[in-house]
Protein backbone atom coordinates (compact mmCIF):
# COMPACT_ATOMS: atom_id res chain seq x y z
CA UNK A 1 0.00 0.00 0.00
CA UNK A 2 2.70 2.87 1.08
CA UNK A 3 4.73 1.80 -1.97
CA UNK A 4 1.22 2.35 -4.39
CA UNK A 5 0.52 5.27 -2.62
CA UNK A 6 4.49 6.96 -3.05
CA UNK A 7 4.03 5.90 -6.80
CA UNK A 8 0.59 8.31 -7.23
CA UNK A 9 2.17 11.07 -5.89
CA UNK A 10 5.38 10.97 -7.74
CA UNK A 11 3.40 10.44 -11.02
CA UNK A 12 1.17 13.72 -9.10
CA UNK A 13 4.08 15.21 -9.02
CA UNK A 14 6.19 14.42 -12.31
CA UNK A 15 2.65 15.77 -13.73
CA UNK A 16 2.79 19.01 -12.40
CA UNK A 17 6.30 19.89 -12.89
CA UNK A 18 6.00 19.09 -16.51
CA UNK A 19 2.69 21.07 -16.95
CA UNK A 20 4.92 24.11 -15.55
CA UNK A 21 7.60 23.18 -17.66
CA UNK A 22 5.27 23.97 -20.87
CA UNK A 23 3.70 26.76 -19.86
CA UNK A 24 7.38 28.29 -19.62
CA UNK A 25 8.47 27.24 -23.19
CA UNK A 26 6.67 29.99 -25.46
CA UNK A 27 7.89 32.52 -22.98
CA UNK A 28 11.18 31.21 -23.38
CA UNK A 29 11.10 30.96 -27.23
CA UNK A 30 10.22 34.21 -27.20
CA UNK A 31 12.84 35.84 -25.52
CA UNK A 32 14.84 33.69 -27.17
CA UNK A 33 13.68 35.25 -30.58
CA UNK A 34 13.98 39.15 -29.07
CA UNK A 35 17.71 37.97 -29.14
CA UNK A 36 18.24 37.03 -32.16
CA UNK A 37 19.48 39.92 -34.55
CA UNK A 38 17.85 40.24 -37.98
CA UNK A 39 19.85 38.41 -40.91
CA UNK A 40 20.83 40.96 -43.93
CA UNK A 41 17.58 39.33 -45.93
CA UNK A 42 15.06 39.84 -43.21
CA UNK A 43 17.07 43.50 -43.46
CA UNK A 44 16.52 43.80 -47.41
CA UNK A 45 12.86 42.57 -47.12
CA UNK A 46 11.83 45.25 -43.94
CA UNK A 47 13.27 47.79 -45.67
CA UNK A 48 11.90 46.63 -49.41
CA UNK A 49 8.48 46.57 -48.11
CA UNK A 50 8.20 50.66 -47.83
CA UNK A 51 9.38 51.91 -50.84
CA UNK A 52 8.35 49.36 -53.38
CA UNK A 53 8.66 51.32 -56.84
CA UNK A 54 12.69 51.17 -55.81
CA UNK A 55 15.24 49.50 -56.32
CA UNK A 56 16.98 48.92 -52.71
CA UNK A 57 20.88 47.87 -52.07
CA UNK A 58 22.26 47.02 -48.47
CA UNK A 59 26.17 49.37 -48.91
CA UNK A 60 27.19 47.98 -45.71
CA UNK A 61 27.66 45.10 -43.65
CA UNK A 62 25.32 45.01 -40.43
CA UNK A 63 26.78 47.12 -37.79
CA UNK A 64 25.96 47.32 -33.92
CA UNK A 65 23.80 50.03 -32.92
CA UNK A 66 25.00 52.30 -29.88
CA UNK A 67 22.86 52.88 -26.92
CA UNK A 68 22.91 56.67 -27.07
CA UNK A 69 20.75 55.65 -30.82
CA UNK A 70 17.89 54.43 -28.32
CA UNK A 71 18.43 57.06 -25.46
CA UNK A 72 17.87 59.66 -28.34
CA UNK A 73 14.86 57.78 -30.04
CA UNK A 74 13.70 57.19 -25.90
CA UNK A 75 13.14 53.84 -26.43
CA UNK A 76 14.52 50.89 -24.85
CA UNK A 77 17.74 49.05 -25.74
CA UNK A 78 16.54 46.28 -28.39
CA UNK A 79 19.80 43.86 -28.23
CA UNK A 80 18.49 42.56 -31.70
CA UNK A 81 19.14 45.81 -33.62
CA UNK A 82 21.30 46.26 -36.49
CA UNK A 83 22.34 49.46 -38.43
CA UNK A 84 23.15 48.93 -41.81
CA UNK A 85 23.19 51.99 -44.74
CA UNK A 86 20.91 51.32 -47.52
CA UNK A 87 20.82 53.04 -50.76
CA UNK A 88 17.07 53.51 -52.73
CA UNK A 89 17.13 54.26 -56.30
CA UNK A 90 13.75 55.49 -57.81
CA UNK A 91 12.80 53.64 -60.40
CA UNK A 92 10.14 55.72 -62.37
CA UNK A 93 9.89 59.55 -61.73
CA UNK A 94 7.77 60.82 -59.33
CA UNK A 95 6.72 63.74 -57.83
CA UNK A 96 9.18 64.01 -55.23
CA UNK A 97 12.01 62.32 -57.05
CA UNK A 98 13.47 61.94 -60.63
CA UNK A 99 14.46 58.31 -62.23
CA UNK A 100 17.88 57.14 -61.33
CA UNK A 101 18.46 59.29 -58.13
CA UNK A 102 20.00 57.70 -55.48
CA UNK A 103 19.25 57.88 -51.90
CA UNK A 104 21.10 56.92 -48.69
CA UNK A 105 19.62 56.41 -45.29
CA UNK A 106 20.96 54.76 -42.26
CA UNK A 107 18.58 52.09 -40.89
CA UNK A 108 17.99 50.51 -37.47
CA UNK A 109 16.38 47.43 -38.31
CA UNK A 110 15.33 45.12 -34.63
CA UNK A 111 12.48 43.04 -32.90
CA UNK A 112 9.33 44.31 -31.89
CA UNK A 113 8.81 44.28 -28.65
CA UNK A 114 5.47 43.76 -28.43
CA UNK A 115 4.19 46.68 -26.23
CA UNK A 116 1.53 47.96 -28.76
CA UNK A 117 0.40 44.24 -29.77
CA UNK A 118 1.59 41.47 -27.91
CA UNK A 119 0.93 38.75 -31.17
CA UNK A 120 3.45 41.29 -32.76
CA UNK A 121 6.36 40.25 -30.31
CA UNK A 122 9.68 39.01 -32.01
CA UNK A 123 8.21 40.21 -35.46
CA UNK A 124 11.37 42.44 -37.64
CA UNK A 125 10.77 45.90 -36.61
CA UNK A 126 12.20 49.42 -38.38
CA UNK A 127 12.99 52.19 -36.08
CA UNK A 128 12.84 56.13 -37.33
CA UNK A 129 15.42 55.44 -40.05
CA UNK A 130 18.16 58.99 -40.62
CA UNK A 131 18.46 60.46 -43.89
CA UNK A 132 21.43 62.48 -43.57
CA UNK A 133 25.29 62.56 -41.98
CA UNK A 134 24.39 64.92 -39.54
CA UNK A 135 21.83 63.52 -38.12
CA UNK A 136 23.62 60.27 -37.85
CA UNK A 137 26.01 61.69 -35.92
CA UNK A 138 23.63 63.45 -33.15
CA UNK A 139 22.03 59.92 -32.92
CA UNK A 140 24.87 57.49 -33.39
CA UNK A 141 27.69 59.70 -31.78
CA UNK A 142 31.01 61.06 -33.69
CA UNK A 143 32.89 58.12 -32.53
CA UNK A 144 30.54 55.43 -34.04
CA UNK A 145 30.21 57.58 -37.52
CA UNK A 146 33.83 57.87 -37.72
CA UNK A 147 34.40 53.85 -37.36
CA UNK A 148 31.51 53.43 -39.91
CA UNK A 149 31.43 56.44 -42.47
CA UNK A 150 28.52 57.61 -44.47
CA UNK A 151 28.66 56.25 -47.80
CA UNK A 152 29.73 58.82 -50.14
CA UNK A 153 28.29 57.21 -52.98
CA UNK A 154 25.57 53.99 -53.91
CA UNK A 155 28.27 51.03 -53.36
CA UNK A 156 29.34 52.06 -50.75
CA UNK A 157 32.73 52.74 -51.06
Amino acid sequence: MYRSGLAVWIVVLAAAGCGRSNKAQPQQFADDLMAQKPTEEEVRQRVQSRVTPRTVTLVSSLMEVPGLYFAKAQSPVDPAAVACYVAFRAEQATTSDDPGQVVIELVVIGRDSGRFNAKDRGKIWEYPNIGAEYLARQFFGNDWLAQHPWPKVATGK
